[in-house]
């Protein structure tokens, strides 16, 4: 059998066509950029675990993988000391289209692309200002290695970048603000193919 064939069906071998489940834990820096009168950044380091399930499809030379994904853990992304400021980035969720590869032996690399969406808050001394929904692009890389022909263990790092909010008027600040939220995400995980 030609080289190319042996690949191909080894691919097809280690990764099965349909469905996959995909349990993660790991840490999470979130950012925030909030316009006031001023610019005022913050950043938190955290750790969140992400709940997946995703459709596998092969290809002659490569799989592609279908996620939906979503996050579950602390919400509070930053703090700025003036006024007990805390932001929140929250109910992030999202969906990512992962093209994978055959690395060496079986394990398999990936890339990640998606979109994701969120809803973002602070709240202050003064009250809370309630940003909304937004959304934004999210890239990364993975690896994954089977355990057997239905489990499998994996590493993989992503960012989402989300769009600035729209303006939201503070009570406490007589003034417009918006946010721009970020998040960056590493962990392992454990999966099982049905």
């Amino acid at each position: 059998m030609p080289l190319i064939g042996l690949i191909n069906a080894s691919i097809s071998q280690t990764l099965p066509n349909g469905l996959s489940f995909k349990l993660g834990y790991g840490l999470a820096n979130f950012h925030n950029q909030a316009i006031w009168n001023y610019s005022d950044e913050s950043a938190k380091d955290g750790q969140l675990a992400l709940a997946s399930i995703g459709y596998t499809k092969n290809f002659d030379k490569f799989n592609l993988t279908t996620e939906l994904f979503t996050f579950i853990g602390p919400s509070d992304s930053g703090n700025y000391s003036t006024y007990n400021t805390v932001y929140r980035t929250k109910n992030i969720w999202g969906v990512s289209l992962n093209p994978e590869f055959k690395l060496n032996g079986e394990s398999i690399g990936y890339l990640k692309l998606g979109y994701a969406f969120a809803k973002s808050q602070q709240a202050d001394d003064y009250g809370s200002v309630d940003y909304g929904s937004t959304q934004g692009g999210l890239y990364g890389f993975g690896v994954k290695l089977p355990m057997s022909k239905d489990l499998f263990i994996g590493l993989e790092s992503f960012r989402i970048g989300f769009s600035r909010t729209d303006r939201v008027y503070s009570t406490g600040w007589s003034t417009y603000t918006t946010n721009k939220p970020n998040v960056t995400f590493s962990s392992v995980y454990i999966g099982r193919n049905f």
